[in-house]
């Protein structure tokens, strides 16, 4: 009889090892199903993480004066469609600032700055796990983005390149800063000059018919407007032979204004804080007058050269020899020899630049006496400078005056011909206020502020010798317009000489069509965009 034992032994030894090959095959499965949800778990958090950071910008794009918190909740949401999240399964959207969740850490600072926070949670869901009970998994996505609270310093030459296209001629008055500065004197009159512009024409509230002065004024208020004084702030700084920002000496009180804003309403006073920001910056703009000197100089272009030097005097308006036609600035320290005119220039973009630096920086030095108070520095916010004028700099103080003496007999005054040539301050003899300005143009761009340019005036395209500028420029014809190269420079050449590549500015050839002015702000005011924070 045969012993059959071994044979069933070896089927029971079958038999085990499809039990185990089953149970291994189930955590196979398992581990692909487990591996699976997760990944499906990960797509779906890091799609919705890219949403929530599109939503935020989104929001705060909304961030505008007087914004409504519905506008920036619809934007988020038209973000968050877009990047196609299934609100099906969205559970909560959340999208707060400050005003909606007061006392928030995260959104309520000091100083208080545009920030926008959206929360999404959302269910996942699963496959595998949701056979075990599990059918879905919670996520969240969370982004806190931050318009950018400004800092803008516009810096305006007021000198009397102003009034260019204020009529000159025999009889005709209207030029000198003193006539048009008094003309319309409350901005009320319904008359209107044949050189005013179509939208400053009439009752325009702007005191004063200087022009292209009157459309400069009438464009930058338009910016102002466009500011959110809860967050921003603003300043204005004036040039002419020196810088001014609303300083005060003895009883009488300079054009400009420190940095002004970044307030919050007080609901227990009458008066809205924010409006009177905006307004004391307006204000500020309309008032500002164009550079008049000592007044009428007790000389006429028939005897000037019998006036004494005096080395602490001011430009005066000289006229013609009837005495009534206003023909140009001059000064009595250019009448006698050496014909030094070195505290008679009119044009200290260094100077402007330099306070408009010290004013967003915090390093006062020698420029705090020409701030009445000094303002709060704020690292957080953006830092802008705007600068308006022809770009001819011709006065600069560092701190006496800047110019050089082989340029005292010629024009122009006090700078050379050659925007290429760059000297140092140690080279006395050939250092000129055109360096000067760039110089000041590095300090300023190298504190990471974005530097903007408004050339305005028919000297931009024009050479020293007054013909038309050839493009581009070369030291060896010296035909080049150098109001237009320093301020292309001072716009974007500033940044990349320090290294603040990311902080260039740009450059607004406007020359002598004004009617581009306000469509130059609003550009301005669009390319302060938004930054995501977290």
């Amino acid at each position: 009889m045969k012993n059959r034992t071994p044979n069933l032994y070896q089927k029971k030894q079958k038999g085990q090892i499809l039990v185990l090959m089953g149970l291994l095959f189930i955590g196979l499965v398992a581990v692909v199903g487990l591996a699976l949800d997760m990944g499906l778990m990960f797509v779906a958090y890091s799609r919705l993480n890219r949403a929530v950071d599109a939503a935020a910008l989104a929001a705060t794009g909304e961030f505008k004066r007087h914004y409504l918190i519905d506008d920036m909740r619809a934007a988020a949401m038209q973000l968050l469609q877009m990047n196609d999240v299934d609100t099906s399964n969205t559970t909560a959207i959340d999208i707060d600032t400050c005003a909606t969740q007061p006392g928030d850490a995260e959104l309520c600072t000091t100083p208080q700055r545009k920030l926008v926070r959206v929360t999404v949670h959302q269910d996942v869901p699963l496959y595998f796990l949701s056979v075990v009970g599990i059918p879905s998994v919670p996520i969240e996505a969370k982004a806190v983005s931050e318009a950018a609270s400004l800092d803008v310093v516009l810096v305006v030459d007021h000198s009397t390149s102003m009034t260019e296209n204020n009529p000159k001629g025999t009889g005709i008055q209207v030029r000198a800063p003193k006539i048009c500065n008094e003309s319309d004197p409350l901005g009320t009159s319904s008359t209107t000059p044949s050189y005013d512009s179509p939208f400053t024409a009439g009752p325009d509230g702007l005191p004063g018919e200087c022009h292209p002065f009157e459309e400069v004024k009438y464009s930058a208020i338009s910016f102002v407007s466009r500011l959110d004084f809860q967050y921003d702030r603003m300043g204005v700084v004036v040039f002419d032979r020196s810088p001014h920002m609303g300083e005060i000496i003895g009883s009488y009180v300079y054009s400009g204004i420190p940095l002004t804003g970044n307030v919050t309403d007080n609901t227990s006073t009458a008066a809205n804080e924010t409006d009177a920001a905006q307004q004391a910056v307006t204000d500020a703009i309309k008032n500002m007058t164009v550079y008049e000197g000592s007044g009428k100089c007790p000389w006429d272009t028939s005897n000037k050269s019998t006036f004494p030097n005096d080395d602490a005097a001011e430009q005066c308006s000289i006229y013609l020899n009837d005495g009534i036609t206003y023909w140009s600035q001059d000064c009595p320290n250019t009448n006698q020899p050496p014909y030094d005119p070195s505290r008679c220039t009119s044009s200290n973009i260094g100077g402007g630049l330099a306070l408009a630096g010290n004013a967003l920086a915090g390093n006062y030095g020698s420029m705090a006496s020409y701030l009445p108070y000094i303002p709060l520095v704020r690292k957080e916010s953006v830092w802008v400078v705007i600068l308006i004028g022809d770009g001819n700099a011709n006065a600069g103080y560092a701190p006496d005056p800047i110019c050089p003496s082989y340029t005292w007999l010629r024009r122009p005054q006090c700078r050379d011909k050659d925007p290429y040539t760059r000297h140092t301050s140690t080279d006395t003899s050939n250092y000129d206020p055109d360096d000067y300005a760039r110089d000041m143009a590095d300090i300023v761009a190298g504190n990471s502020v974005y530097l903007f340019t408004i050339g305005l005036g028919s000297k931009l395209d024009t050479t020293d010798e007054g013909s038309l500028a050839s493009w581009p420029c070369d030291s060896t014809s010296l035909a080049c317009a150098p109001g237009q190269e320093l301020m292309q420079y001072i716009a974007f050449g500033a940044a990349n000489a320090v290294n603040q590549h990311t902080f260039e500015g740009s450059f607004y050839h406007v020359g002598t069509d004004v009617s581009q002015l306000e469509n130059v702000f609003l550009d301005i005011y669009n390319k302060l965009t938004t930054k995501l924070t977290k």
